[in-house]
């Protein structure tokens, strides 16, 4: 998820607000990885994960994770950000802040509502996710919870006490973390409409 808000928030800062060459086309680009459906690629993945040497560990899933989080990430985040008041990077502009400066003082402290919607949607995503994890990962000790659940299935019987058990102890941190991030959602609109 902090892979995902921090590249994802320096991208959209950079197509809300600077404007370069191809600027436009390379932001359609990013956001047409939203039309690529997960199964076309599990192949591919598959391959490469493979010849760097990161099939069967956790890190070998946090590149397809990341690659198909953060297409809807940078459209949230640069929406957000060509809302936000072009005065207040201009009076940065003038106090002499560079772009980055900009963006770590103001512009990404003021994102707080579209981190916390970016962190909702990357957790319960990669928390319910099946199919990488079950392309890429073997060993038991390093099963995704959603693999996890799957072991209780066997080939004629199902264990039905220890299913309810598992999905409702896994199911906890998803409504705690919604909750959570709710919470500063809310807080980070209320902030821009009170004055004085």
């Amino acid at each position: 998820m902090a892979i995902v808000i921090l590249i994802a928030s320096m991208a959209s800062y950079a197509f809300a607000r600077i404007r370069f060459r191809w600027s436009n086309i390379l932001f359609i680009v990013f956001v047409a990885g939203m039309m690529i459906p997960v199964h076309i690629t599990l192949i591919p993945i598959y391959v490469l994960i493979n010849r760097i040497k990161l099939f069967d560990t956790l890190p070998g899933l946090i590149g397809p994770y990341n690659s198909f989080s953060l297409p809807v990430a940078i459209f949230i985040m640069t929406g957000f950000f060509k809302e936000v008041p072009r005065e207040l990077e201009e009076a940065a502009l003038m106090d002499g802040c560079s772009h980055w400066i900009i963006f770590r003082t103001i512009m990404f402290p003021l994102s707080t509502p579209a981190i916390a919607t970016v962190g909702i949607y990357n957790f319960l995503y990669t928390w319910n996710e099946f199919i990488y994890a079950f392309v890429l990962i073997n060993s038991p000790s390093k099963k995704t919870l959603p693999l996890g659940i799957r072991e209780f299935y066997g080939m004629e019987s199902v264990n039905i006490p220890g299913v309810i058990t598992v999905i409702r102890v896994g199911s906890l941190p998803v409504p705690l973390f919604y909750f959570l991030a709710q919470e500063r959602v809310i807080n980070g609109l209320v902030s821009g409409v009170v004055k004085g």
